[in-house]
C-alpha cells in the first residue's frame, strides 16, 4: 500500500476502484482508492437490479465469470467501468467471447455481490439483441 492509503477508513462491503501502480523499485503498490459506494447496513438498495450494456473482456469460464467494460449505470450511480462478475449458474457461457456486446440484467444479491442474472447477446451487423431464447423483449 502507498503511505497515502488508509484502509482503517474503508468497511467491509464497501465497492471500491483501486489504482495500482508499479514503483520505480518493481514494486507493486495501491496507489488509490476510489469509493463507489460506501457500505451500508441494509441488506438491498433502493434498485436491487438494473439492466445495462457491455463489452466482455475477458469469459472465465471455470469460475462462472465474465470480465466486463459496462455502460454507466446511473440508479446505482456507477460510472463506466471495467468489472469481473459472477454470472447464474443457469447461465451458459460456451457461446460467450471477448468482444462481444453484451445486454446484461445485474442483480445485487442479499450479501451484497453482485451476479449476472441474465443475459442477452447483442447481434454485432445491426446493433440489436437477440431475444430468440426467450419470450418478451427488453427495453
Amino acid at each position: 500500500m502507498a503511505d497515502n492509503i488508509t484502509l482503517s477508513d474503508l468497511a467491509s462491503g464497501t465497492l471500491a476502484h483501486i489504482e495500482i501502480s508499479k514503483s520505480s523499485s518493481g514494486e507493486y503498490l495501491v496507489s488509490t482508492i476510489h469509493v463507489v459506494e460506501e457500505a451500508s447496513s441494509e441488506t438491498s438498495t433502493a434498485v436491487d437490479a438494473v439492466w445495462t450494456q457491455a463489452t466482455v473482456n475477458a469469459v472465465m469460464s471455470a469460475n462462472n465469470q465474465l470480465s466486463l467494460e459496462h455502460d454507466p449505470i446511473e440508479a446505482w450511480d456507477w460510472p463506466a467501468m471495467t468489472m469481473d462478475f459472477n454470472v447464474a449458474n443457469e447461465i451458459d457461457l460456451s457461446d460467450i467471447t471477448a468482444g462481444m456486446r453484451l445486454h446484461i440484467e445485474i442483480t445485487k444479491t442479499q450479501d451484497g455481490a453482485y451476479v449476472i442474472t441474465t443475459l442477452h447477446i447483442q447481434a454485432s451487423d445491426k446493433g440489436t439483441m437477440d431475444h430468440s431464447q426467450h419470450e418478451g423483449a427488453h427495453e
